[in-house]
């Protein structure tokens, strides 16, 4: 009976922090009742444009995406929220040992970049310093040191993707509606914040080459098989599941496990031969649908870049940009 009185009571606060209005007396009053007295509560900020209320959940700070729009987007006003909030409200502080990124939308994580904003910018070299100021901000997030989980429900697409695989650890919903891909090709543009660098460290070049080549979308399940997600749970199970194991991140208990290479990835990307047969099929894709995705070759740029110099991510992700702003042109 405490633990459903408890959960009434949470999502009641939540409910009330979202509306902007005052938690009713009536809960005040019954959260105050001697059963709960020992439980430690959740703490709350003020919510933002494009982020809900934070909450702190024993030490783990739960950092809702909840935009103006139906869907969630990245922009340069959302970006700058992010800083502001991570800046005043976690980076100092000490109790926070881990964070989960979760959106409050139905049925999306994060769809991509506002297009709207793309659009409107006129110079289109200057989407490379934009992009480059999104490597700036997870870069000073990630210093913090603490771990970063991604929960996702729903479309995770392009930029959406690419904030997934800026975090240490990935839990995705068994959801219909659950999705996972770069389908900047479709577009004629390319991935312009890590996700040609950081998808195949991750996954591996013969999974991520294709995938982003072709725009593929995955389902969790192919995901998890590939490396992408760590986790797949019930939609109900999404939140509660990445709070628990960042917490188990934070505290060593959970590793965050890394596909290992198999014989066939290892000469594939790690041997003369190996690299030279790989680009040539490739390159052999490429011919095939270049004249349909004018992107093609920047994309297949942006990826040998960063693998022909891994002493220097930096550099490639810079590349990366340089490549995504002439597409935009």
């Amino acid at each position: 009976m405490a633990a459903t009185t408890l959960s009434a009571v949470r999502a009641a606060r939540i409910a009330a922090q979202r509306s902007a209005r005052p938690v009713p007396s009536s809960i005040r009053a019954f959260s105050a009742a001697p059963e709960l007295e020992e439980i430690e509560q959740p703490t709350f900020v003020e919510r933002g444009k494009y982020f809900g209320p934070l909450e702190v959940v024993d030490g783990v700070a739960v950092i809702r995406l909840d935009g103006p729009e139906k869907m969630n987007t990245i922009s340069a006003e959302m970006s700058a929220e992010a800083e502001k909030l991570w800046t005043e409200q976690i980076e100092n502080n000490n109790d926070i040992k881990a964070a989960v990124f979760i959106s409050s939308k139905p049925d999306n994580f994060i769809a991509g970049a506002d297009i709207k904003m793309l659009k409107a910018v006129e110079n289109k070299a200057d989407l490379k310093d934009l992009c480059m100021n999104g490597h700036d901000l997870f870069d000073r997030i990630k210093s913090k040191g603490i771990p970063l989980v991604s929960a996702i429900n729903g479309a995770c697409l392009g930029g959406g993707l690419e904030w997934a695989l800026k975090c240490d650890y990935r839990v995705a919903t068994s959801s219909s509606k659950t999705k996972l891909g770069l389908p900047e090709v479709m577009l004629g543009l390319l991935p312009g914040w890590g996700g040609t660098q950081n998808l195949p460290k991750l996954v591996g070049y013969k999974e991520a080459v294709p995938m982003i080549l072709q725009g593929k979308e995955l389902r969790p399940d192919k995901a998890k098989k590939i490396g992408l997600v760590d986790l797949v749970v019930d939609p109900f199970a999404l939140e509660s599941t990445a709070i628990d194991h960042a917490r188990q991140l934070a505290d060593g208990s959970l590793k965050a496990k890394k596909k290992k290479k198999d014989w066939m990835r290892w000469f594939l990307e790690d041997t003369p031969p190996g690299k030279s047969m790989f680009w040539k099929e490739v390159d052999k894709g490429i011919a095939k649908g270049g004249g349909h995705y004018p992107a093609l070759d920047k994309i297949k740029s942006a990826i040998k870049y960063g693998q022909d110099n891994p002493s220097n991510p930096r550099k490639a992700l810079e590349h990366e940009a340089e490549c995504f702003s002439a597409l935009a042109e």
